[in-house]
C-alpha cells in the first residue's frame, strides 16, 4: 500500500451507470460493458468505477456508479442504442492509493486511502474519485489503485 500524489492528464472512457448496492451493481456493469467492448473490437486502456456517492450519507439501494472503460480520444466508437455514454474524466491532482484488496474488503481501502491523504499535504477535493482495476480479481483478490482528487491543504494562520 502507498500513496503517490499525481498530475494526471484527462481521459475519454466509454461508461455505464448503474445504481443499488455497489457490491452487486458494479459487477453487473462490467458484465454488461466488457462483451459489448469486445463484439466491437474496442481495445481500451484502464477498467474503471467512478463513485458519486457517500455510502455513509446516501441509502444503499439509490447508490450511483460508473463502470467505465479508457480509450483513446482518436477511436470510433458507436454507442447509439447501447446506454453506453462517452465521458472525458477531468486532468488534475489526485492522490494515488495502490492497494491489493482482499475478502471484498474495498471500504477498508478506502478509509486508508483516506487517513493518508489526511496525513499528509493534501485534502479531497471536489473532483471525481475512483478505481482503476490492474487484474481481473480471478485469485479472490483485487489490486487496484484508487484515485482521488486533491488541492494542498491551505496552511493555518499563525
Amino acid at each position: 500500500m502507498s500513496l503517490r500524489i499525481e498530475n494526471a492528464q484527462p481521459r475519454q472512457v466509454v461508461c455505464v451507470r448503474v445504481g443499488g448496492p455497489w457490491n452487486e451493481t458494479v459487477p453487473e456493469g462490467f458484465r454488461a460493458i466488457l462483451p459489448w467492448a469486445k463484439e466491437q473490437s474496442l481495445s481500451y486502456e484502464e477498467a474503471l468505477v467512478f463513485y458519486w456517492d457517500d455510502p455513509a450519507q446516501t441509502p444503499v439501494d439509490v447508490l450511483r456508479a460508473d463502470v467505465a472503460l479508457t480509450i483513446d480520444e482518436d477511436t470510433p466508437v458507436n454507442i447509439d442504442g447501447t446506454g453506453f455514454r462517452k465521458e472525458v474524466v477531468p486532468g488534475g491532482l489526485y492522490a494515488v492509493w495502490h492497494t491489493i484488496v482482499r475478502d471484498g474488503a474495498f471500504a477498508k481501502a478506502w478509509d486508508e486511502l483516506y487517513a493518508a491523504i489526511n496525513a499528509s499535504s493534501y485534502t479531497p477535493g471536489r473532483g471525481v474519485c475512483f478505481e482503476k482495476y490492474l487484474c481481473d480479481g480471478a485469485s479472490g483478490s483485487w489490486e487496484i489503485e484508487i484515485w482521488q482528487s486533491v488541492e494542498a491543504k491551505i496552511p493555518a494562520s499563525a
